[in-house]
């Protein structure tokens, strides 16, 4: 039986988190002893982390610290993490953001640990020291680096000189039988958005484009989940749009997805997109923004518009809100690809290529 550590930098809700917990939830118990330990503390998703079969710890505070105690406590994780790795003597160390990669992979490098492996999930540059020190401590020192998709692949090539032999490319996914639940319909379409507000997941434009529909008469119900370093300005912006609601995180995904029928995505950049693939297996229809990444998965099951372009974004939902016809034609295009391409993406089988690289 294998020992893995997983490195996390916390429990919150993001995506990061989310697909780890269910590789982790996916990964055979026969095959491997699983540990999972944040260095950042704790978190809304810890009990389901608990509940995954692996043994949870948490060497920064309770809590998520507040910024200016971050360098604080990434300083003494730095040194409670050594002492982690080399109690536990694991087979393999996986780390994800850059926080976690460059304290995980040094020490499991340091400590003899044969298998290093990152993986990188998005494709934002760093601050020159950050990437300084990720390249000669995550990068260098890892035995492979796993990118969630094509974008992020070439990413690693052309920011951090990544040799094609050491990548490895394994896509993002997720339980399709679990969002098998979320099916649903209103008797009025609602949109909905479920993520971190944050400004690179675009709620401004969604908010602008809720504006140019109640200029002309429309005020569907806008559902926005989630919390980010920007919600009081994003909840600002939107004070005088009374059909926009803010109904912060949801731990319950199966509420979140049964309460909206139209995924809004209009992100600036991702490294893979993984709400909108999970808006899929829900049998949502998805509005997202024509980024390579989410291409990958989403061609005649979802309607790609503009970056930052409010009236493309208003534009798709009056029609949708308009033209029955148009939405029931989108809904069997989701179906299609669930029925013909989805299962690729099923976490059972990125679960098995994750098991594979592991015991190879």
């Amino acid at each position: 039986m294998k020992k893995i550590i997983f490195v996390l930098n916390n429990f919150l809700i993001g995506g990061t988190e989310r697909f780890l917990l269910q590789l982790i939830k996916n990964l055979d118990k026969k095959d491997f002893n699983i540990k999972v330990v944040t260095i950042f503390g704790s978190g809304p998703l810890k009990d389901e982390f608990q509940k995954s079969g692996a043994e949870v710890i948490i060497l920064g505070p309770s809590s998520y610290p507040v910024s200016f105690k971050k360098p604080i406590w990434l300083f003494l994780s730095f040194f409670k993490l050594a002492g982690f790795i080399l109690k536990n003597k694991p087979d393999i160390v996986i780390t994800s953001l850059w926080q976690s990669d460059i304290l995980g992979i040094f020490w499991a490098k340091f400590w003899g640990v044969k298998k290093r492996i990152f993986i990188q999930h998005d494709v934002y540059e760093l601050n020159p020291i950050i990437r300084l020190l990720k390249k000669n401590l995550a990068v260098r020192f890892s035995t492979n680096i796993v990118a969630i998709s094509d974008v992020v692949k070439q990413f690693l090539i052309s920011y951090f000189n990544v040799s094609d032999k050491k990548i490895v490319k394994i896509s993002n996914g997720t339980d399709f039988d679990f969002f098998k639940q979320c099916s649903n319909s209103h008797q009025e379409i609602v949109f909905g958005s479920i993520a971190r507000i944050e400004l690179v997941k675009g709620h401004e434009y969604i908010i602008d484009a809720a504006r140019i529909l109640r200029e002309q008469g429309l005020t569907p119900l806008i559902l926005i989940y989630g919390q980010g370093s920007i919600s009081e300005m994003i909840k600002e912006k939107a004070k005088d749009l009374d059909n926009i609601k803010f109904l912060g995180e949801e731990i319950d995904q199966i509420r979140a997805f049964k309460s909206v029928d139209v995924l809004l995505a209009p992100s600036l950049s991702e490294g893979f997109g993984l709400t909108a693939l999970e808006a899929l297996a829900a049998g949502k229809i998805i509005i997202a923004s024509d980024l390579p990444s989410i291409k990958e998965f989403i061609n005649n099951n979802g309607i790609l518009i503009p970056q930052k372009d409010s009236k493309a974004l208003a534009l798709v939902m009056k029609k949708l809100i308009e033209d029955k016809e148009y939405s029931e034609g989108l809904k069997r295009g989701t179906e299609n690809w669930l029925n013909q391409e989805g299962r690729r993406f099923d976490i059972k089988n990125i679960s098995k290529q994750y098991s594979d690289l592991f015991l190879s």
